[in-house]
């Protein structure tokens, strides 16, 4: 956040004439933001969005990708399916936990409260909530992760620990990034149509910098598709 903070000055010091932003991780306040409308500066969310805010944002409906993803993964016959979330604060967090609830909830399947884990996102705290699954004695035979990133790093501590991916524990992470490939086995994850939402949001900002009088709160909301790979 600290950085974040220090960016949006930089910017606003440098006479920009407006600001595209994905908040960071830990941005829990948003007096730097506030400071943007006072100078008049248009700013538009686009992924990592503040859920009050009353900028225009562009973003994917989480809940409902969440749920998508859980229920592929029910569908492919898992039944203890973890979900390793990000830090809480993050309304793409609360969402997709909120998505995976309502798909276990919807096919009357159970979950264990030791099965949804908060990562910081680092990879030592990822290993840290794989140690902990490892460790259950109904421990998931199927995580869902917050991000590709998070989802890489559970690959790479099981296959560490010796744990079959799919066969012991299946993997499914979010956004479809160019590591999802990478990483052998190649991560099922949910795709998110990146290039379309950084064109829409510049597209939506220069609206707002060239008429000042149409900021209006509007919220895009894109579709996501699942890709099927090797690690479900």
């Amino acid at each position: 956040m600290e950085q974040e903070k220090f960016n949006i000055k930089t910017l606003q010091d440098s006479r920009v004439d407006g600001i595209l932003i994905s908040l960071s991780r830990e941005t829990n306040s948003f007096e730097h933001l506030d400071q943007l409308k006072e100078h008049k500066i248009p700013f538009l969310y686009f992924d990592r969005v503040h859920e009050n805010g009353s900028n225009s944002s562009v973003v994917i409906n989480d809940e409902e990708s969440s749920f998508e993803a859980t229920q592929y993964l029910i569908h492919k016959g898992y039944k203890k399916i973890g979900f390793l979330c990000g830090p809480k604060i993050l309304s793409i967090c609360k969402n997709r936990l909120s998505g995976y609830q309502n798909a276990l909830r919807k096919h009357q399947m159970n979950y264990e409260s030791d099965w949804i884990l908060e990562s910081d996102l680092s990879k030592q705290s990822t290993g840290d909530c794989i140690d902990f699954y490892l460790s259950l004695k109904n421990r998931p035979d199927a995580i869902l992760a917050i991000n590709d990133t998070v989802a890489i790093d559970c690959i790479l501590h099981l296959k560490k620990k010796k744990i079959k991916i799919p066969e012991q524990i299946a993997v499914m992470g979010f956004s479809n990034s160019p590591a999802s490939q990478i990483v052998e086995p190649n991560l099922t994850t949910v795709e998110q149509p990146s290039f379309e939402m950084g064109k829409l949001a510049a597209r939506r900002l220069l609206e707002e910098i060239r008429n000042p009088e149409f900021m209006a709160h509007k919220v895009f909301i894109l579709k996501t598709k699942i890709i099927e790979r090797d690690s479900t």
